[in-house]
């Protein structure tokens, strides 16, 4: 989704070179940025805005199960 996607290009990208192996990697900079609020700020709202969608696709599920139950029920 979108708020995944600007979280992968705005706050992760940072992370790319450790994770393909790269020379000249600064930790100390980089452990910074990890602890920072810009980066966690990030990340909790991606968080945020997933958990809800998945939330109310989860009531949703249900709500389609309850369904088919009183159907289920009905015809016995």
């Amino acid at each position: 989704d979108q708020r995944a996607f600007d979280f992968l290009t705005k706050y992760a990208v940072k992370f790319n070179k450790p994770r393909f192996n790269q020379q000249n990697i600064d930790t100390l900079k980089l452990e910074k940025y990890f602890f920072s609020d810009e980066f966690h700020n990030g990340l909790l709202s991606t968080h945020d805005i997933r958990k809800n969608y998945y939330m109310h696709r989860l009531n949703e599920t249900k709500n389609h199960l309850n369904r088919v139950q009183k159907i289920f029920d009905s015809s016995r």
